[in-house]
């Protein structure tokens, strides 16, 4: 009969495994010695959890590649301006809580016209100046679900 830490383990992992379910982004993950104990208490739902993480981690991986494609047009796009392109990735690899992708100029400065020129199209494409970092950028917005 499992012991009271063992039902909270599993009534976490049951209602981890139903959001997961639900969230095709949420990064579900146990440490390992609650893997293991999930595994002997309930072979059924850790078999689902494996699943279930496994189908959420292709979808993060998928999404962050779309987010790389992104990343690289917008840099052929601007390469002309020898600025550089970055895609900055949430530590918790959840997009929802989503990836920036920001723009840093060259260290030398840009003539007025080019300037001009780099400006304009990065308005175009939907980037906005941070003065706070002083890069150009786009900052992605929470996804609906």
């Amino acid at each position: 009969m499992p012991n009271s830490l063992d039902q909270e383990l599993l009534r976490i992992a049951r209602n981890a495994i139903q959001y997961a379910e639900k969230d095709k982004y949420y990064p579900i993950s146990f440490d390992r010695n609650q893997e293991k104990r999930l595994e002997r208490l309930d072979p059924e739902l850790y078999k689902k959890y494996l699943e279930v993480r496994e189908r959420n981690l292709k979808e993060i991986e998928r999404f962050k590649q779309e987010i790389e494609k992104i990343k690289d047009k917008i840099q052929k796009r601007l390469d002309k301006y020898g600025v550089k392109v970055f895609a900055e990735f949430d530590e918790r690899r959840y997009p929802n809580y989503y990836y920036e992708i920001f723009i840093e100029l060259p260290k030398r400065r840009l003539s007025n016209e080019l300037f001009k020129q780099f400006v304009s199209e990065a308005k175009a494409i939907g980037l906005v100046f941070n003065p706070q970092t002083k890069t150009w950028g786009y900052l992605g917005r929470k996804r609906k679900r």
